[in-house]
């Protein structure tokens, strides 16, 4: 399972995974890509490529009438900080990236 390595030493959540003095473990690509994009060490690349290949198809942009948690994992796999994901509506997360790819 690929480890996280938090440019500090936090403890706490984010995305959705545990770090524990700046460390975690997570299989989750969503999470993983923030991570990567936030300047977080990822290890064991290689364990991910597979897992992904095996179990994770790609996000697809959810129809504007999906729940909002199909928005809520779409719009943090395309980046978006967990916490601002979940604090939009359903509506806002349709809008905000029905109008970026049209």
């Amino acid at each position: 399972m690929p480890t996280v390595i938090a440019p500090t030493n936090y403890t706490g959540t984010v995305v959705g995974v545990a770090l524990i003095d700046g460390r975690g473990e997570t299989t989750d690509p969503a999470a993983l890509a923030y991570f990567r994009r936030h300047g977080y060490t990822i290890g064991d690349d290689q364990a991910l490529d597979e897992h992904q290949a095996q179990d994770s198809p790609d996000i697809e942009r959810p129809s504007r009438t999906a729940r909002k948690a199909d928005w809520v994992a779409y719009a943090i796999a395309r980046g978006m900080p967990q916490d601002d994901a979940e604090s939009l509506t359903r509506d806002d997360l349709a809008r905000l990236y029905h109008d970026d790819e049209g």
